[in-house]
């Protein structure tokens, strides 16, 4: 008989210590990606919130020198300005970017603080409130500007009435 041919454990442990290795390195580059990459979004991340924090102070600089000039226009031109006074949007487009601002006449509005019951109802009823309910309203402004609580209003506003009817 013929002796069988055993097979070659020498090639076989190569191919096995060869799969080892190549698994060692894998595993080891996976721990080197992962602490690499780590690394790099912290870094990429701290990048995009610096560079929004600097374009949101240079867009706030921009919109306060605009502001800046705004007011030194409006202080110096007087009353004729040719821009509205009446809180309407004004905008200025200066490259890709638009402002928008508001301006509001200060010369007809009403001091909340220190104008009386009748300018109060009045102006109220300018804005379209209906005098009724102008009345109530200047009530609630004395009210609160004196300290005293709303129930105190409705029931001075409730003698008030009555002593309208009667009289």
């Amino acid at each position: 008989m013929a002796k069988a041919k055993l097979p070659d454990l020498s090639a076989f442990q190569e191919h096995q210590s060869s799969r080892l290795a190549l698994a060692a390195v894998l595993i080891f580059l996976l721990i080197v990606s992962a602490v690499t990459s780590t690394f790099a979004l912290t870094a990429w991340t701290r990048l995009k919130i610096a560079s929004n924090e600097a374009e949101s102070e240079r867009l706030g600089l921009l919109a306060e020198g605009l502001t800046n000039v705004l007011a030194a226009r409006l202080s110096s031109a007087g009353p004729d300005i040719g821009l509205p006074l009446n809180f309407e949007p004004v905008s200025c487009v200066a490259g890709g970017l638009t402002v928008v601002t508001r301006l509001q006449g200060h010369s007809d509005l009403i001091d909340l603080d220190a104008a009386d019951h009748n300018l109060l109802a009045q102006g109220f009823a300018s804005l379209g409130v209906d005098p009724d309910m102008s009345n109530w309203l200047a009530i609630a402004v004395e009210y609160s500007r004196s300290g005293a609580s709303i129930f105190a209003a409705a029931g001075s506003a409730g003698r008030r009435r009555l002593q309208a009817g009667i009289a």
